[in-house]
């Protein structure tokens, strides 16, 4: 009985990790690449305030000064450290800079982000760091978007529609009560923020009733 459960245990495994690579290869497609593209935003109708992002940070009166930091080099440093990594492609750093001189290389930096990182990637777009910079690009406007080129906007907003269509669209498959909660107050600032046509972000009441069961089961 015992190697039989391990036989089912390891099938079910390798099953697994099966439908996962597959799942990781369809997603780097440019057919789901372009899915996720629903609608193309001219404006925002909502900026949330910085606090929103700040609140997911460690609290702090210090501010980053990031004048000196090569965009280039910043994505190619971080690979080898997890921590690293997460920390800083989710962007809640933004809620500790100095606002007065952070505006142009804060924009390049995610101008940067967006060239490299505008399809999906597999460690960049983990689902907990996509929310979470979903919220920081949402709630820091006055550093990310404002005083902002046409060009640069679009590319802004293209990045933040595919990033919570992903979300949207994979929140079944997390498990971890907390990191879904944050997905979802992601998808729904998402929906505040923009004007969409699309009927899950002008009616979120599904993601709100998904977003109430959690912290009921919390």
């Amino acid at each position: 009985m015992y190697r039989l459960k391990s036989i089912k245990l390891y099938f079910f495994s390798i099953l697994k990790l099966f439908f996962l690579s597959f799942r990781n290869i369809y997603f780097k497609t440019d057919f789901y690449n372009k899915k996720l593209i629903t609608f193309i935003p001219e404006r925002t109708f909502y900026n949330p305030s910085t606090y929103l992002s700040a609140s997911l940070t460690t609290i702090t009166k210090d501010f980053y000064k990031i004048t000196d930091t090569s965009p280039a080099v910043l994505w190619k440093t971080t690979s080898k450290d997890k921590q690293e990594f997460e920390n800083l492609h989710s962007f809640l750093w933004l809620a500790r800079l100095d606002r007065k001189n952070s505006k142009v290389i804060t924009k390049n930096i995610i101008s940067s982000w967006i060239n490299i990182f505008f399809n999906f990637d597999q460690n960049a777009w983990d689902m907990k760091i996509t929310a979470r910079r979903i919220i920081a690009w949402s709630s820091n406007t006055d550093i990310t978007l404002e005083s902002s080129d046409k060009i640069y906007k679009e590319k802004f907003f293209i990045s933040l529609i595919k990033q919570s269509n992903f979300l949207l669209k994979n929140l079944k498959i997390l498990f971890h009560g907390p990191d879904k909660i944050i997905c979802c107050a992601a998808i729904i600032l998402s929906g505040m923020i923009f004007e969409k046509n699309d009927f899950n972000y002008k009616n979120p009441s599904s993601v709100i009733i998904k977003f109430s069961n959690l912290m009921n089961n919390l």
